[in-house]
């Protein structure tokens, strides 16, 4: 079991006419980037009824987070994740954890 000391949740909507399966498989490619990041615990992408998308990434320490957020967009799978995102829908938290345990 690892403790989850980091909660970071990305709150976001899609372009219209974007084909919610086209960000699954783009989500998928990220994964390499956020498995390669120290502290990396691991991640959840949620889909509401409403369109609104949760993308919530587990972490060891706050370090790790800001060290995984600060190279994000230099990532090759970034951009194209991103650009399905609909402008101004982002919303960022960053979350530490008081009681957690994931199995």
């Amino acid at each position: 079991m690892s403790d989850i000391q980091m909660i970071e949740t990305v709150t976001f909507r899609l372009k219209d006419g974007t084909d919610p399966a086209v960000l699954r498989a783009r989500a998928e490619d990220l994964e390499a980037y956020f498995a390669a990041s120290t502290g990396y615990l691991g991640r959840v992408l949620y889909q509401q009824a409403d369109g609104q998308w949760i993308d919530q990434i587990s972490w060891a320490d706050e370090a790790s987070m800001r060290a995984c957020d600060a190279g994000f967009r230099a990532h090759p799978a970034a951009a194209p994740y991103m650009a399905l995102v609909a402008d101004g829908s982002v919303n960022m938290h960053h979350t530490a954890a008081l009681l957690s345990r994931a199995a």
